[in-house]
């Protein structure tokens, strides 16, 4: 059965944007709502972003979804750039390609249809390069190394962090997170950005294992919604140069007859990441990761052995609970089978 999902225009207030779609006929993938906002702080001007940016966040953070409602036509009542609708036709394939190949099946015929209107947007204007740095932060040993990295190489730094809890998890609103947010900003001499939204608590959690996927939808999704958060962040600010870190791991793939497999954690890694900045180059946006050449345990080590300053601070438990300060070296998390996720179809690897 064919899905229509229809884009309705950003809603955009001071320092507030909220997306709104209409999926017909209905799916279980939404549980609660089909609407998602950004709450962005005082300082983040949102009525100063450009509009046709709005629109990549929109499908951002959205197509990921798209993938699992198959096969779907997308409606917007805009007109994308010249080649941008087959940007995002040709990205969808390749994750199609990522998630067939690890449910072990051959759906990988293209069957997402984008159908534009008639609405022109003005085109993206370059900023200047001031030589701000801007890099998405939870906590995590990833991006704690990263952040660490970066307070020595530049100048002045923006730490941008998405609280987004997601039930029926505790670890975005537990107190332990928020001394490592404002003490990890201090430490760093680093202004952080914070951004609030309901976006990781709209959907079933299990709604892709359902359908035999080896994961959950925010594994999907999670990390372009952080990515948004740094862009407009930045973009508001003036920084040109984001970074979001991403570990070797992540960047294993294999070859198949339908084309590249790659982890399924496929929204953090470096292809995506030069993917996505293709679009955004006429902005003059420049987005990378400084780790990922590296293995996780270097990650770890390079963290606890070079920046003592700040190695304690380490926050990324996702079964941490409100009353508890966790890090990856969690042993509850050690005590679990190893994910699905962390290795390529062994057909094709």
């Amino acid at each position: 059965m064919l899905t229509t999902v229809t884009l309705d225009a950003p809603i955009i207030d001071d320092h507030r944007v909220t997306f709104s779609w209409n999926v017909e006929p209905s799916s279980t993938l939404y549980e609660r709502d089909t609407t998602f906002y950004l709450q962005f702080p005082d300082d983040v001007d949102c009525r100063a972003i450009p509009e046709r940016l709005w629109w990549f966040v929109a499908f951002t953070c959205l197509h990921s979804h798209w993938l699992l409602l198959r096969p779907c036509r997308i409606v917007i009542p805009v007109a994308l750039a010249e080649g941008e609708s087959e940007f995002w036709l040709r990205l969808m394939d390749s994750e199609i390609v990522t998630l067939e190949a690890h449910r072990g099946t051959r759906f990988f015929d293209r069957c997402i249809e984008i159908i534009e209107g008639d609405v022109v947007l003005p085109q993206f204007v370059s900023m200047p390069d001031r030589g701000i740095c801007a890099c998405a932060f939870s906590g995590g040993k990833d991006s704690l190394l990263q952040a660490a990295l970066l307070n020595e190489l530049v100048d002045e730094l923006i730490l941008v962090t998405t609280t987004s809890p997601m039930a029926p998890h505790e670890d975005h609103v537990t107190p332990r997170r928020r001394y490592v947010l404002s003490e990890s900003s201090r430490r760093l001499d680093a202004r952080l950005v914070e951004v609030t939204s309901n976006y990781r608590g709209l959907w079933g959690l299990g709604y892709a294992a359902n359908l035999g996927y080896p994961l959950a939808v925010c594994e999907m999704s999670d990390m372009f919604l952080y990515f948004v958060s740094l862009l407009v962040s930045a973009v508001a600010l003036g920084a040109t140069h984001l970074f979001l870190a991403s570990e070797a791991e992540v960047q294993a793939n294999a070859a198949s007859e339908a084309g590249v497999v790659q982890m399924t954690h496929f929204a953090y890694s470096t292809i995506t990441q030069q993917a996505l900045q293709s679009l955004l180059a006429p902005l003059g946006i420049v987005y990378c990761s400084l780790t990922s050449p590296l293995h996780n345990n270097q990650v770890q080590r390079l963290l606890w052995s070079r920046y003592a300053g700040v190695c304690e601070l380490q926050y990324s438990c996702w079964l941490v609970k409100t009353n508890e300060a966790a890090c990856s070296a969690c042993s509850r998390r050690a005590a679990r089978r190893a994910p699905p996720t962390m290795s390529l179809p062994k057909v094709l690897s």
